[in-house]
C-alpha cells in the first residue's frame, strides 16, 4: 500500500486485479525460513519471466535466497530454535517464549520495510501530504 502511495504500480499476489508479471518487474518475496514452498514457487515463476526477485529472509543460503537477485537479511528467529535447553537459550539471547514462531522475523521485516518507504520518500521528494493524495477516500 505504501509503495502505491509513493506512485508505484504494485499488486498483491492473490488479488483479482493482478496483471501479468513481466521482465523488468520486481517481486518482493518474504519468508523467514527461505523455504516456504509457495513463496519459492512464486519466485521461480517470477524468474522464469525475467522479473527480479527481492527476498527478505533470515537465511541467506536458503532456496529463496539462491533464487533472488537481491537478498535482505533479516536476523531473527523464524519458527523453531536449534537450542532445546531453556537456560542455554536465555544465556545466548534466544528468547522465544516472548514471541512465538516467526513473530520476531515478521516484526523486524515490517520495520525494515517501513524504513525503505521512509527512505524512498526522501529519495523521491515525497511528503505525507503527497502520500495522502493517493490514499483511499472511501473506506468500509
Amino acid at each position: 500500500m505504501r509503495l502505491m502511495h509513493l506512485g508505484f504500480n504494485v499488486y498483491v499476489l492473490g488479488d483479482t486485479v493482478v496483471p501479468p508479471l513481466r521482465a523488468g518487474d520486481a517481486l518482493i518475496a518474504i519468508s523467514g525460513s527461505g523455504r516456504t514452498r509457495s513463496v519459492i514457487t512464486v519466485a521461480e515463476a517470477a524468474k522464469s519471466v525475467g522479473a527480479k526477485v527481492i527476498a527478505l529472509t533470515t537465511y541467506i543460503n536458503s532456496p529463496l535466497a539462491k533464487l533472488s537477485d537481491i537478498i535482505v537479511e533479516i536476523p531473527g528467529r523464524t519458527k523453531v530454535s536449534s537450542e532445546n535447553d531453556y537456560y542455554t537459550r536465555q544465556l545466548i539471547g534466544i528468547y522465544e517464549p516472548l514471541a512465538p514462531l516467526g513473530t520476531l522475523f515478521e516484526l523486524v521485516a515490517m520495520v525494515v520495510l517501513d524504513a525503505v518507504v521512509a527512505e524512498l520518500m526522501v529519495q523521491l521528494g515525497k511528503t505525507e501530504e503527497d502520500l495522502k493524495k493517493l490514499h483511499a477516500n472511501i473506506e468500509i
